[in-house]
């Protein structure tokens, strides 16, 4: 007899065998611990945490947000800032600009964007 069709005789054998369904809650012990369950999520909860404030240093924090020193040690100055804004209608947005120390008041919206006054002492351009 060659070990091919031992293999497949055995294989038969084996397939041949009845599957016993068991209870719902009467499984033996699966091997994983439940401590080890924990860690992988503490450790993946870590990472998410992480990863967002990661993303808020990097993708600047948003308007009015204090960021920790090392961080703002690490920043350099920028000429432009956005100091608040304003939805007037659905599509039609007021900002207040800080570009080389003058506030602008601008309206944006989605024909474009204009330049409505100077805010600091500046004449009124609308």
């Amino acid at each position: 007899m060659s070990r091919m069709s031992y293999f497949v005789g055995l294989s038969f054998l084996l397939a041949g065998q009845t599957v016993h369904a068991v209870p719902l809650g009467q499984v033996g012990d699966d091997g994983v611990a439940w401590w080890r369950v924990a860690a992988a999520l503490i450790f993946c909860l870590l990472l998410a945490v992480g990863g967002a404030f990661a993303l808020r240093a990097r993708l600047g924090g948003g308007v009015g947000v204090r960021r920790p020193t090392w961080l703002r040690a690490a920043q350099t100055t920028r000429r432009l800032e956005l100091i608040e804004t304003l939805r007037v209608k659905p599509q039609v947005d007021l900002l207040i600009v800080r570009c080389d120390g003058r506030e602008l008041l601008i309206s944006a919206s989605a024909q474009g964007a204009e330049l409505i006054e100077r805010l600091d002492g500046g004449t009124k351009l609308a």
